[in-house]
């Protein structure tokens, strides 16, 4: 497999392990699925197994903007969780440290 951003961004999670291999799927394929459910929910049935299952499903979700889509649900959900916050204390400072940590590992 050729590693590359997007192959690090879609398949190499924090803790490094290839979840393609075990059939999984991070949020930018998933939310590629809604303009490529033919093609994608094959790959992912099959674990991604069968020869250039991975190059297609990157090209696919590059396609589908799955990682622009990701990036804008954590932009949404970091907002959304700040805005429930009543205080402005160390609870919101960490949580403020915590969707940014989040945002920049997806940028």
């Amino acid at each position: 497999m050729r590693k590359s951003h997007w192959s690090a961004f879609l398949f190499f999670p924090p803790y490094g392990i290839p979840v393609y291999r075990l059939g999984l799927a991070t949020a930018p394929l998933i939310l590629s699925l809604a303009q490529h459910p033919d093609m994608l929910r094959p790959m992912l049935a099959r674990r991604f197994s069968s020869p250039g299952d991975i190059d297609a499903a990157l090209a696919l979700t590059s396609a589908a903007g799955g990682a622009a889509q990701t990036r804008r649900a954590a932009a949404r959900f970091a907002d959304r969780a700040m805005r429930t916050l009543e205080t402005s204390g160390l609870a919101t400072r960490e949580l403020e440290a915590m969707a940014a940590a989040a945002a920049e590992r997806l940028a």
